[in-house]
């Protein structure tokens, strides 16, 4: 089955919530913001398995990120407002692309208006 991802924007523009057909941590949900401090991820990392350690580390690397929560088949990042999505949203994706090990391409991405409901 073709991976799908569903990617919802929010009345903030900084903020971004990426759907996947396909589970990229285990049942713990988490939410970690800027500065990210070493000793904390650690103790959380391992509760949300190697997908979600993997993809976490991945994002985590992205300067443009200030905000990420992750459930087991939901990502939301919030950017800082000084950059763009187009580039931001490229590195999510290359993040994707390792935990899941397909091609962006081979994904089916769907792009709704925003969400009026959350954040």
């Amino acid at each position: 089955m073709k991976t799908r991802i569903r990617i919802e924007t929010f009345p903030n523009p900084d903020a971004r919530s990426y759907h996947t057909t396909k589970r990229i941590s285990d049942h713990l949900v988490c939410s970690f913001r800027k500065p990210f401090e070493e000793y904390i991820l650690e103790k959380y990392l391992e509760g949300i398995g190697r997908k979600g350690k993997k993809l976490l580390k991945e994002l985590f690397a992205l300067e443009e990120l200030v905000r990420i929560y992750i459930e087991p088949y939901e990502l939301v990042v919030t950017k800082n407002s000084f950059s763009c999505w187009e580039d931001v949203e490229s590195g999510i994706f290359r993040a994707i692309e390792k935990v899941f090990g397909e091609r962006i391409e081979d994904m089916d991405i769907v792009r709704d208006q925003y969400s009026p409901y959350r954040l």
